[in-house]
């Protein structure tokens, strides 16, 4: 009960100092984002689920296979390995698109002289929606890192050719 209260107390602080923040009474406007939205959507979202979806399987095999050739107890340490290379490699990709999507949208906010882009459900009035905006350059780092890939991918076989 203590918890839920203390839960409650410092998400209203940290609603007031983002108001505060964000510069209520001034004329900067602020941007909203559907985090939603761009998770469905975005392809680096879906990639990274399906990379994780990945992992979760390789682990899984791995344990099965640790399973029947380990004692319990040697099989137990396996286990918690596991899910902390689980958890790691998570955090990890987690990071990696917070990365990606700060960085579009800092390019947003400059572009648009946004003073804040926040989560479109923080914001308790209109602000400028830019989650297509967001998606558009997400798809378009996409696209280029694609390209990449596959211009990188001719010349490596070419040097293995070589050799």
């Amino acid at each position: 009960m203590v918890n839920k209260w203390w839960r409650s107390f410092t998400l209203i602080g940290m609603l007031v100092g983002v108001m505060l923040m964000s510069g209520c009474g001034n004329d900067e406007k602020v941007g909203v984002v559907d985090f939603e939205r761009i998770a469905r959507e975005s392809g680096q979202a879906q990639q990274i689920t399906q990379e994780i979806m990945t992992k979760q399987a390789e682990i899984a095999t791995r344990l099965q296979q640790a399973q029947a050739t380990s004692s319990p107890e040697e099989f137990a340490v396996t286990e918690q390995a596991a899910k902390r290379e689980l958890q790691v490699f998570q955090m990890a990709k987690q990071q990696q698109f917070q990365a990606l999507i700060t960085s579009q949208s800092q390019l947003i906010a400059k572009e648009k002289k946004l003073g804040i882009i926040m989560h479109k459900n923080a914001v308790h009035y209109q602000g400028v929606d830019v989650t297509e905006e967001l998606l558009a350059k997400l798809k378009a780092n996409d696209n280029t890192n694609k390209k990449q890939n596959q211009e990188a991918q001719p010349a490596s076989a070419e040097k293995s050719e070589q050799k």
